[in-house]
């Protein structure tokens, strides 16, 4: 099954317990818009929004007063198919983000929740 946004998945902990948190599904391949999420902090950002932005994404508000691109985080790039960036939940109320994670068992993967009948 493709992961897709909004889904719930369950993400093994990278450090500590390696427990299973759940997590939701925030970027996929299908949903990553490198205009969109360009860091324009960097030239390649910049260049990236420059030519690739339409109406659908107002990019506007990246840029100050003088002009100057700025950005307080940017969403970094998939590195490859099949991987995707994640809000993870904890139950201590500390949640956090994921970025370009795997389908799999390891710590730092994710996984589809068993469905229990």
């Amino acid at each position: 099954m493709k992961p897709t946004i909004g889904r719930i998945v369950l993400y093994r902990q990278r450090y500590g317990l390696q427990t299973w948190l759940p997590a939701i599904v925030t970027v996929t391949e299908d949903t990553y818009k490198p205009g969109y999420f360009a860091n324009p902090q960097t030239e390649e950002g910049r260049e990236r929004l420059t030519h690739n932005s339409s109406p659908q994404y107002d990019l506007t508000n990246t840029l100050d007063a003088d002009g100057e691109a700025f950005v307080a985080s940017p969403v970094p790039s998939l590195k490859d198919s099949g991987r995707v960036h994640l809000q993870v939940f904890s139950p201590l109320g500390r949640n956090y983000v994921e970025y370009n994670v795997r389908e799999g068992t390891l710590p730092g993967q994710w996984k589809w929740p068993e469905i229990v009948k």
